[in-house]
């Protein structure tokens, strides 16, 4: 959904009407440098990584002969995060989401908790928690490496999920 939004909001509004085969680089790169210009760097690099992905169906489906992306490079280097909450911050965090109340305030306790990401914890089912709630098994579908991961569940974080 997020990618439909995504290639909808950035490329289709611009290119409705334009057949998928008059589609060049140079539009593409268009969009993303006006991203780029507009201080935008990780929106560019998303667009850049969907309409790559885009293409690249449409090459397979044969719907093109080749992607207009096959050439393009990445618009900016992916920014490495170095800063980490300080604990008065996550403190602060934790208040807020205690007034927030069910269900949004649980979910912001369960990330903390865990430490895992936001899509693993809203998308935990019932059969991916152990006996008493003691281990959250995560299938490999479900996690960002396509790897099973095992999540030991502190008292607090079974509490909450009882």
């Amino acid at each position: 959904a997020e990618t439909e939004r995504l290639l909808r909001a950035t490329f289709l509004s611009r290119w409705r009407g334009r057949a998928l085969l008059s589609i060049t680089a140079g539009y593409v790169l268009a969009i993303l440098d006006e991203l780029i210009r507009d201080n935008r760097p990780s929106a560019a690099i998303h667009a850049y990584s969907n309409i790559r992905t885009f293409f690249g169906w449409c090459e397979s489906r044969r719907l093109i002969p080749e992607s207009p992306c096959l050439k393009l490079k990445p618009p900016a280097k992916k920014a490495k995060r170095s800063r980490v909450l300080k604990d008065q911050e996550v403190a602060k965090i934790w208040h807020a989401a205690s007034a927030m109340g069910y269900p949004y305030g649980p979910i912001v306790h369960l990330l903390i908790l865990t430490l895992q990401r936001r899509g693993e914890i809203c998308g935990m089912r019932r059969g991916e928690l152990m006996g008493d709630f003691s281990l959250l098994k995560l299938p490999p579908e479900r996690t960002k490496n396509g790897e099973a991961h095992d999540v030991p569940l502190l008292p607090r974080a079974r509490a909450l999920l009882k």
